[in-house]
């Protein structure tokens, strides 16, 4: 999906993202799913992330997908916990 794409090239930054990159490839996201878990750090994240063994972290793992049900993003973010706020908006009717 992703070959010869700006998707393959190394670095931290893909021009307008990873969603515009996929839309412009045919994979326009419509729906994504996101997990959300509390949890302690491992070892080497409290290491990574420079926080106490003793916090807490939240592991997000989102899947985005197309109008079809294709999953064409998978990500999982870890961070500390007591850095991040969470805001959902969805329609209830």
């Amino acid at each position: 999906m992703a070959e010869g794409s700006e998707l393959e090239v190394e670095g931290p930054n893909i021009r307008g993202g990873v969603k515009t990159a996929l839309a412009e490839l045919g994979y326009a996201q419509v729906e994504a799913t996101e997990r959300i878990h509390v949890r302690p750090p491992t070892e080497e994240e409290a290491d990574a992330l420079e926080i106490s063994p003793e916090r807490t972290v939240l592991n997000i793992f989102h899947v985005g997908k197309t109008e079809s049900g294709q999953a064409v993003e998978v990500t999982t973010t870890v961070t500390p916990a007591h850095y991040l706020v969470i805001e959902h908006t969805f329609p209830l009717s």
